[in-house]
Formats: C-alpha cells, sequence, structure tokens
C-alpha cells in the first residue's frame, strides 16, 4: 500500500504539457516534474522534435504569449496540466 501511495506522490509532482513546435502539425505530449527547468523541457522536446542538440529555444505559453524564462521551474509558473506551449528556435545573433 505504500508503494501505491508514493506512485501517487510522484505523479501529483508531475506536470504533463503538449508543446508545438513549428516542425510538426501535431503537439507531442511531455511529462515532466514540477521543478523540472523550462531550459530541460526545451532542450527535451527540441531533440523529439528533431532538432540539433546544440539548438536554443524560447518557450512560450499558449494562453497568454509570455515567453519561460530557462532558468525558472515549470512550478514557478504555475503551469498546468494539459496546458500548451509553444518550442521556438533562436536564430543566431537575435
Amino acid at each position: 500500500m505504500t508503494h501505491q501511495n508514493d506512485s501517487k506522490k510522484e505523479q501529483d509532482h508531475n506536470i504533463t504539457v503538449e508543446v508545438l513546435s513549428g516542425r510538426y502539425a501535431e503537439p507531442k505530449t511531455f511529462t515532466f516534474a514540477q521543478q523540472t527547468k523550462v531550459e530541460e523541457l526545451a532542450r527535451t522536446a527540441g531533440s523529439e522534435f528533431g532538432y540539433p542538440a546544440d539548438q536554443a529555444f524560447y518557450v512560450v505559453r499558449q494562453n497568454d504569449e509570455a515567453v519561460l524564462g530557462d532558468d525558472r521551474t515549470l512550478v514557478s509558473y504555475h503551469i498546468q496540466d494539459g496546458e500548451v506551449l509553444i518550442l521556438s528556435a533562436r536564430v543566431a545573433g537575435v
């Protein structure tokens, strides 16, 4: 029974988001710990979308178009389960 409670606690500390990218028409679903930094989310999603490992990204909330800071955690932005985020490649020199 403790094992099930531990599993439930772990699930409570995860956030599932949909990520959109210009490379694909359909979003991809990802689950991250609440304490995951935006930069890690961007690297993980970028890899899944087929971007080069050294590509830098902006992550934007679809609902209010706010650009999320790389060094902040998902929970610090109050990201909710099912929320849609947009992954946008940064262009060198911008």
